[in-house]
């Protein structure tokens, strides 16, 4: 099935355990984790060092993540954003 004929509640299904991975994978500093949904060109060029220095970076100033509420979803011929509120 193609992304534009899913249900929201279908779409949010796939897309919740990706924000799962890359939130808790970035909280934990776990680059397997946070990567784990990256293509293998992203995650080539996005490294273990890369992710622990940013996160030390906002987690120094603004703490760890914390709940998320969805927001919505906004539909486009070939692919789907989604809004979140994450709180830290």
């Amino acid at each position: 099935m193609t992304l534009t004929k899913m249900s929201d509640e279908e779409l949010l299904q796939i897309a919740t355990p990706i924000m799962d991975n890359l939130m808790d994978g970035a909280t934990e500093k776990n680059w397997v984790k946070h990567t784990t949904d990256f293509t293998d060109d992203v995650r080539t060029n996005f490294s273990e060092q890369e992710l622990i220095r940013r996160c030390n970076n906002y987690q120094t100033s603004h703490g760890n993540f914390g709940e998320r509420e969805f927001m919505g979803l906004v539909r486009h011929p070939i692919y789907v954003t989604f809004y979140w509120k994450q709180r830290m």
